[in-house]
C-alpha cells in the first residue's frame, strides 16, 4: 500500500491547497505599484519634482533585482521555502504599514518602498520555486500560466484599491491597501505546506550536467525587459499626467493604471 501511495503522488487536497497558496504569493508581484495613484498628491505635499516622486517605485525595482539574486542563493540552501515566503510577505507588510504612522519624511517613505520592493521581488521569484518544488509535474505548466493572471489581479487590487482609499481622505490612506498583503500572509501561512510532499520524479533530479540556454531564451528575455520597461513608464507617469492635465483625481488615475493589468489577465 505504501509503495502504491508513493507512486500515485500527493492527493488532490494537497495539490489544490498548495496551488492556491502559490498563486496567492504571485499576487504580491505588483505590491510596490500600490502608491502610484497618489504620486501627484505626494509631490504636492513634499514640493517634489515628478522625477523625485517616481523614486517611490523606481528604487523598489532595483531592490526587486537584489531580491532575485538573494533568493537564488537562499533557495539553494537548506532554508525552508515556506519560511522564506512568509518573510518576504512580512517585508511587504512592514514597508506598507510603516508610512501610516510615519509619513512626514519623504526619505522614510523611500525606505519603506524599498522594503516593499525587496519583499515583492522575493515573492515573485519564490512563486516559481514553489511551483517546481511543491507541485507535481502535471500541475506545473497550468499553474505557471495562472501566476501571470494572479500577478495582474493583485496589481489591480493594489492600484485600484489604493487609489480609492486615497480619494477618501488623503494620500496617506493609500497605504491601507497593504491590508491585502496581510490577507495574503494568512493564506500563505494556512495553505503553503511547511514540509512539501515528494513530487519530483527521478528525471527531475539534478544530474550535475551544465544547462546550455538557447539563444532564443535571451531574445525573449530582451523583449520581456523592453515590455516591462514601457509598462513601468506608464505606471509611473499616468497619475501625474491625469493630475497635470486635470483629467480627474486619484481614483481616476488608479482606474487608468488598471486597464493594462486587466488586459494582462486575459493575455495569460
Amino acid at each position: 500500500m505504501e509503495t502504491t501511495k508513493s507512486i500515485s503522488g500527493p492527493g488532490k487536497s494537497y495539490v489544490s491547497k498548495t496551488r492556491i497558496g502559490v498563486l496567492a504569493v504571485s499576487s504580491m508581484g505588483m505590491a510596490a505599484l500600490a502608491i502610484t495613484p497618489s504620486y501627484a498628491a505626494i509631490a504636492s505635499n513634499f514640493s517634489l519634482s515628478n522625477t523625485s516622486v517616481q523614486m517611490l517605485t523606481s528604487l523598489p525595482n532595483l531592490f526587486m533585482m537584489l531580491a532575485g539574486l538573494i533568493i537564488g542563493k537562499l533557495t539553494a540552501t537548506k532554508l525552508n521555502l515556506k519560511t522564506l515566503t512568509l518573510s518576504a510577505a512580512i517585508l511587504v507588510i512592514i514597508g506598507g504599514f510603516l508610512p501610516l504612522a510615519f509619513h512626514t519624511n519623504f526619505m522614510f517613505l523611500l525606505f519603506c518602498s524599498c522594503l516593499v520592493g525587496l519583499g515583492q521581488g522575493a515573492c515573485t521569484n519564490l512563486s516559481q520555486v514553489l511551483i517546481s518544488q511543491m507541485l507535481p509535474e502535471t500541475e506545473r505548466q497550468s499553474t505557471m500560466g495562472l501566476t501571470t493572471t494572479f500577478t495582474n489581479l493583485g496589481g489591480i487590487v493594489f492600484i485600484m484599491g489604493g487609489g480609492q482609499l486615497a480619494a477618501t481622505n488623503g494620500w496617506v490612506n493609500n497605504y491601507w491597501i497593504y491590508l491585502f498583503s496581510a490577507l495574503i500572509l494568512i493564506v500563505i501561512l494556512t495553505l503553503v505546506p511547511m514540509h512539501p510532499a515528494a513530487v519530483n520524479a527521478a528525471n527531475d533530479q539534478d544530474t550535475g550536467e551544465q544547462i546550455k540556454l538557447n539563444k532564443y531564451v535571451f531574445f525573449c528575455a530582451f523583449w520581456g525587459f523592453c515590455t516591462l520597461l514601457l509598462n513601468n513608464v506608464l505606471n509611473n507617469n499616468i497619475s501625474l499626467f491625469v493630475a497635470e492635465e486635470k483629467l480627474g483625481a486619484t481614483s481616476q488615475a488608479a482606474l487608468t493604471s488598471t486597464v493594462s493589468l486587466i488586459g494582462g489577465c486575459y493575455a495569460a
